[in-house]
């Protein structure tokens, strides 16, 4: 009983903390816009714009699949077959987001160099530990299923 509420409550604030995560970025843009005379955007706010409404499709689907992912550690289905798509969807989400945040940092994003180059190399990193993962889920579930079989 106490393992199903310590659960369900982790759940909940994983799921909180995912939603608030992604309206943030989908509202840090406007914010952007809205103080785009500062320093440190002086450069060309519509680009910046461009780059953050551009992070934000990656970030939203690799939320959708992480939801997804919550949801079948909750019901037990750690290896599964679709545990393994979502970890490995979340590797292209984050392949995507480098890719976004490297272009950026090359063309078009010059007051954000160092953060889109952070951001490039952080989501790299990130899209390498998730294939990884999502292969060790991969053989986990493969031993799993040889077991369900034995007698």
């Amino acid at each position: 009983m106490i393992k199903k509420v310590t659960m369900s409550a982790a759940f909940v604030m994983s799921a909180a903390a995912i939603l608030i995560i992604g309206v943030m970025l989908v509202l840090f843009p406007s914010v952007l816009v809205k103080f785009g005379d500062s320093y440190y955007f002086s450069d060309g706010t519509v680009n910046v714009t461009v780059y953050f409404y551009t992070s934000v499709i990656p970030v939203a689907a690799a939320d959708l699949f992480l939801i997804k992912l919550l949801f079948n550690v909750k019901r037990g289905l750690v290896f599964t077959h679709s545990s393994i798509f979502c970890l490995r969807a979340i590797a292209l989400c984050c392949l995507l987001e480098a890719l976004n945040s490297a272009v950026a940092s090359l063309f078009y994003v010059r007051s954000l160099l160092i953060p889109a180059v952070t951001i490039a190399f952080c989501a790299f990193f990130m899209c390498v530990v998730m294939v990884v993962v999502s292969y060790v889920i991969a053989v986990g579930a493969e031993i799993k299923n040889e077991n369900d079989l034995t007698v």
